[in-house]
Protein backbone atom coordinates (compact mmCIF):
# COMPACT_ATOMS: atom_id res chain seq x y z
CA UNK A 1 0.00 0.00 0.00
CA UNK A 2 2.08 3.25 -1.29
CA UNK A 3 1.84 6.11 0.90
CA UNK A 4 2.83 9.78 0.58
CA UNK A 5 4.76 11.57 3.81
CA UNK A 6 3.32 14.62 4.99
CA UNK A 7 4.46 17.24 7.69
CA UNK A 8 2.10 18.20 10.33
CA UNK A 9 3.10 21.78 9.27
CA UNK A 10 1.93 21.08 5.36
CA UNK A 11 -1.22 22.87 5.14
CA UNK A 12 0.71 26.11 6.35
CA UNK A 13 3.51 25.58 3.92
CA UNK A 14 4.59 29.08 2.50
CA UNK A 15 4.61 27.57 -1.12
CA UNK A 16 1.09 26.84 -0.94
CA UNK A 17 -0.29 29.94 1.44
CA UNK A 18 -1.49 31.27 -1.99
CA UNK A 19 -3.50 28.71 -3.36
CA UNK A 20 -7.11 28.34 -2.27
CA UNK A 21 -7.91 24.88 -0.49
CA UNK A 22 -9.70 23.49 -3.41
CA UNK A 23 -5.55 23.75 -5.13
CA UNK A 24 -3.95 22.73 -1.94
CA UNK A 25 -6.23 19.76 -2.73
CA UNK A 26 -5.31 19.15 -5.99
CA UNK A 27 -1.97 18.98 -5.18
CA UNK A 28 -2.16 16.38 -2.37
CA UNK A 29 -4.23 14.66 -5.04
CA UNK A 30 -0.89 14.65 -7.71
CA UNK A 31 1.27 13.73 -4.56
CA UNK A 32 -1.04 10.54 -4.01
CA UNK A 33 -1.57 9.49 -7.50
CA UNK A 34 2.85 9.67 -8.03
CA UNK A 35 2.81 7.17 -5.03
CA UNK A 36 0.38 5.10 -6.08
CA UNK A 37 1.33 4.51 -9.33
CA UNK A 38 5.22 5.27 -8.41
CA UNK A 39 6.35 7.63 -10.75
CA UNK A 40 9.01 8.87 -8.93
CA UNK A 41 7.62 12.35 -8.92
CA UNK A 42 6.97 12.57 -12.29
CA UNK A 43 3.94 13.65 -13.59
CA UNK A 44 2.56 12.60 -16.87
CA UNK A 45 0.94 14.47 -19.67
CA UNK A 46 -1.77 12.96 -19.10
CA UNK A 47 -2.05 14.03 -15.72
CA UNK A 48 -5.64 16.00 -15.79
CA UNK A 49 -7.66 12.85 -17.30
CA UNK A 50 -7.27 11.55 -13.75
CA UNK A 51 -6.99 14.68 -11.57
CA UNK A 52 -9.85 17.07 -13.57
CA UNK A 53 -8.26 19.68 -11.73
CA UNK A 54 -4.39 19.60 -12.61
CA UNK A 55 -4.79 22.29 -15.17
CA UNK A 56 -1.76 23.48 -17.37
CA UNK A 57 -2.20 26.32 -15.42
CA UNK A 58 -1.82 24.87 -12.01
CA UNK A 59 1.02 22.89 -13.23
CA UNK A 60 2.65 25.94 -13.68
CA UNK A 61 2.14 27.69 -10.96
CA UNK A 62 3.10 25.03 -8.75
CA UNK A 63 5.94 24.97 -10.77
CA UNK A 64 6.17 29.23 -10.38
CA UNK A 65 6.52 28.36 -6.41
CA UNK A 66 8.96 25.57 -6.25
CA UNK A 67 6.53 22.68 -5.84
CA UNK A 68 7.05 21.31 -9.31
CA UNK A 69 10.14 20.84 -11.58
CA UNK A 70 10.54 21.70 -14.97
CA UNK A 71 11.88 18.44 -16.92
CA UNK A 72 11.36 16.92 -20.15
CA UNK A 73 8.02 14.61 -21.07
CA UNK A 74 8.62 11.77 -23.04
CA UNK A 75 4.92 11.79 -23.34
CA UNK A 76 4.58 15.04 -24.83
CA UNK A 77 8.26 15.55 -26.36
CA UNK A 78 8.82 18.63 -24.43
CA UNK A 79 8.47 19.71 -20.73
CA UNK A 80 7.04 18.17 -18.07
CA UNK A 81 6.73 18.53 -14.39
CA UNK A 82 8.16 16.48 -11.31
CA UNK A 83 7.59 17.20 -8.00
CA UNK A 84 10.43 18.86 -5.80
CA UNK A 85 12.74 16.61 -3.74
CA UNK A 86 10.30 13.84 -4.09
CA UNK A 87 12.97 11.05 -3.29
CA UNK A 88 13.72 13.51 -0.35
CA UNK A 89 11.05 13.64 1.51
CA UNK A 90 9.19 9.87 0.23
CA UNK A 91 12.23 7.71 -0.59
CA UNK A 92 13.41 5.81 -3.47
CA UNK A 93 11.98 2.63 -4.29
CA UNK A 94 14.92 0.77 -2.74
CA UNK A 95 14.46 2.48 -0.01
CA UNK A 96 10.50 2.05 0.72
CA UNK A 97 11.02 -1.71 -0.27
CA UNK A 98 13.66 -1.93 2.50
CA UNK A 99 11.93 0.16 5.05
CA UNK A 100 8.39 -2.42 3.96
CA UNK A 101 10.76 -5.44 4.59
CA UNK A 102 11.88 -4.16 8.14
CA UNK A 103 9.00 -3.67 9.20
CA UNK A 104 7.89 -6.58 8.39
CA UNK A 105 10.72 -8.56 10.29
CA UNK A 106 9.60 -6.75 13.48
CA UNK A 107 6.55 -7.75 12.96
CA UNK A 108 7.50 -10.80 12.96
CA UNK A 109 9.57 -10.77 15.83
CA UNK A 110 6.77 -9.19 17.99
CA UNK A 111 4.55 -12.00 16.83
CA UNK A 112 6.93 -14.80 18.26
CA UNK A 113 7.18 -12.61 21.67
CA UNK A 114 3.84 -12.04 21.90
CA UNK A 115 3.64 -8.40 21.99
CA UNK A 116 1.47 -8.72 18.73
CA UNK A 117 -1.45 -11.24 18.02
CA UNK A 118 -0.98 -13.41 14.91
CA UNK A 119 -4.53 -12.06 13.36
CA UNK A 120 -3.40 -8.27 13.99
CA UNK A 121 -3.50 -6.38 10.41
CA UNK A 122 -1.51 -3.67 10.62
CA UNK A 123 -1.81 -2.10 7.43
CA UNK A 124 1.47 -0.42 7.91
Amino acid sequence: MPFVALEGKFPQHPKLLGFSRSDRFTWVEILCYCAEYRTKGYIPGRIQDVIRQATPKLLRQFAEVGLLDLVYDPDRGGQGYAIHDWEEFNGTGAERRAAKERKQRQREREKADGLLAANDDIPF
